[in-house]
């Protein structure tokens, strides 16, 4: 996508989005307005814009901020019918363009202030607090109120009381203030997406208003937003390197399916051929670690857990998990961990390896944790099986871990429930 040219002339591409609302979104936009405030979002496709003025389209892309500011005055401008009240309504976008979907470890320096969209799963989540937008103050001296919009991450104060022309000093009134649902995620990258033994890139997104508190651990998803970029304070130093995190424009689960292969019909005929072979079950299991020797029944079981069978959900609401747990037993240096390490990077493409020995009950489910991510808040974040979630888990030296710690496990084993994780596991003693 090339680079628009000229400056941003926010009054015509008001006049645009006004003409595309109208032509495209009438109807959505009357839906929205009357099942308020249940419904405070209109979601528009990428495409439709697209298709509407591409130019328009590259403008939200290049520059979001002002794109999506003349789209919020070209919407309140619209006429509604005289029986339906007005109220601020959030534009969300999605169906970005494949230039702008961006795996979390190519973004890059002058993507910042970009339109752009990534998928990872949620490795961590505060609660939902209110953020402030406009504070009301008052003249302590005169009792004049005042109203500041608050864009900046501290509060700012009037700097003279527009009455009696004194600073103050000034009470914030929090009861006349506004104020809007805040929350903070922090996203890694999808294990699919990860080559050999590459560690997960991750970045923090900040969610506003009615896409909060949808989203815990586990989930993965799909991220529209800008690029931001914040200056990183080291021991009350400002450095020159700055932080980046993601202001979420719009997000949505994706389904949870293995990576995609495209057969070839060379690799059709393969495996016909290889369906066909009764040595089938020893060359499987013959592929599982190569490079350690022996084990056929151990090997043999890992082949039955990677493919393991359908997960069955009975009329009554209950469900029989498809997969099964390994316990593996041996000596020091057998090639236990070599297997459990193979599977993990090679044949599972969710596949979480962790050590007992490191790993608490809470790192391999889930905790919540009270830490500087979540402002001195609590925050809950994903464990080992939570993020193996239909996957595997191979958890090495499972008799380090300590009792309370694997009674954490059990629930998580036994049942797979969603809150958890359906991940079957490999575990060394």
């Amino acid at each position: 996508m090339e680079a628009s040219s000229g400056t941003f002339d926010i009054d015509d591409n008001q006049a645009k989005f006004d003409e595309f609302f109208r032509k495209y979104y009438n109807e959505k936009i009357l839906e929205v307005v009357r099942g308020y405030p249940e419904n405070k979002s209109l979601i528009v496709d990428f495409n439709d814009l697209d298709k509407y003025d591409y130019s328009l389209a590259d403008e939200l892309i290049l520059n979001p901020d002002d794109a999506i500011s003349a789209s919020n005055k070209a919407l309140m401008s619209l006429d509604f019918p005289s029986d339906l009240p007005r109220f601020d309504i959030n534009i969300r976008f999605i169906n970005l363009p494949g230039t702008s979907k961006k795996l979390i470890s190519e973004i890059r320096s002058d993507q910042v202030g970009k339109f752009l969209s990534i998928e990872g799963i949620v490795r961590k989540a505060t609660d939902v607090r209110p953020k402030l937008v406009m504070a009301s103050f008052e003249c302590m001296r005169c009792g004049n109120i005042m109203g500041i919009n608050q864009v900046e991450s501290a509060i700012k104060e009037p700097f003279l009381c527009e009455s009696c022309e004194t600073r103050g000093p000034f009470k914030l009134l929090t009861e006349e203030s506004m104020f809007i649902d805040s929350q903070k995620m922090l996203i890694q990258e999808s294990l699919d997406n990860l080559h050999g033994g590459e560690h997960p890139k991750q970045i923090k997104i900040k969610l506003e208003d009615d896409i909060t508190g949808r989203w815990i651990p586990g989930d993965r998803i799909e991220i529209v937003g800008v690029l931001r970029a914040v200056r990183r304070r080291y021991r009350e130093k400002t450095s020159k390197v700055f932080d980046i995190f993601i202001d979420a424009n719009s997000i949505k689960p994706i389904e949870l399916e293995f990576e995609e292969v495209n057969i070839t019909k060379k690799d059709e005929k393969k495996i016909i051929k290889l369906s066909k072979d009764p040595l089938l079950y020893e060359k499987m299991k013959d592929s599982i670690a190569p490079h350690i020797y022996g084990f056929s029944s151990i090997k043999e079981a890992v082949v039955y857990q990677i493919f393991s069978s359908p997960r069955i959900e009975l009329p009554d609401g209950g469900a029989i998990r498809g997969d099964s747990h390994i316990l593996i037993l041996g000596e020091p240096s057998t090639g236990k961990s070599e297997i459990l390490n193979y599977v993990a990077r090679v044949l599972a493409p969710r596949g979480i390896y962790t050590s007992g020995k490191g790993a608490s009950g809470a790192g391999l489910t889930a905790t919540a944790v009270k830490d500087e991510f979540g402002d001195g808040g609590w925050s809950l974040e994903a464990g080992a099986l939570v993020l193996a979630d239909n996957g595997i888990a191979c958890i090495d030296e499972f008799d380090k871990m300590e009792t309370e710690d694997r009674s954490a496990m059990h629930e998580a084993m036994e049942q797979q429930t969603v809150s958890v994780a359906k991940a079957g596991i490999i575990a060394t003693f």
